[in-house]
């Protein structure tokens, strides 16, 4: 393939989710490299007492506060719980680039050309916060989930009970 073909594909980062097999297929989360800001290996994480779940904690990053979430916990996805030696920190964006937030992901972390238009959705029985996703593919490799980052930095998320993490 030669460089011009190649320089117009359009990326995306993708990362494996730490959850079973679900349906026969591992989980990836995909995000377009308009939301990451940076990719870290090593930041402090700092634990805040009584909050929800899906926040491991925060972490100064140049400095700002920013909360460390999880997207399996988020999206109230089995998790594995088990974490690589070899953790790497996402900072991610919301649209109008003010909230960010550190997502924690194995090191496996790669750029794939984006996948055509191939969703999932008679299938996502297993993915109870449909309104913080906003599609799913299936590929050769699982299932690429496309998180509302929006809705979660912005404390739209629902947990259990039906109210808003940040209220």
């Amino acid at each position: 393939m030669n460089n011009s073909i190649q320089a117009g594909i359009q990326r995306v980062l993708v990362y494996p989710a730490r959850t079973p097999v679900i349906s026969g297929k591992r989980i990836f989360f995909l995000f377009s490299l308009n939301q990451i800001e940076n990719i870290i290996s090593k930041l402090e994480i700092y634990p805040l007492p009584f909050a929800p779940s899906h926040i491991k904690g925060l972490a100064q990053w140049e400095e700002q506060v920013v909360p460390v979430l999880s997207l399996e916990k988020c999206l109230e996805l089995p998790d594995l719980g088990r974490q690589s030696s070899h953790m790497r920190l996402i900072l991610v964006r919301s649209e109008n680039k003010n909230i960010k937030g550190l997502l924690s992901a194995d090191s496996a972390i790669r750029l794939i050309p984006r996948p055509d238009s191939c969703f999932a959705g008679s299938s996502l029985s297993w993915l109870s916060h449909k309104e913080s996703v906003r599609g799913v593919y299936e590929w050769d490799e699982g299932f690429l989930i496309i998180v509302n980052i929006n809705n979660i930095l912005n404390g739209e998320l629902t947990i259990k009970g039906g109210k808003p993490w940040n209220a």
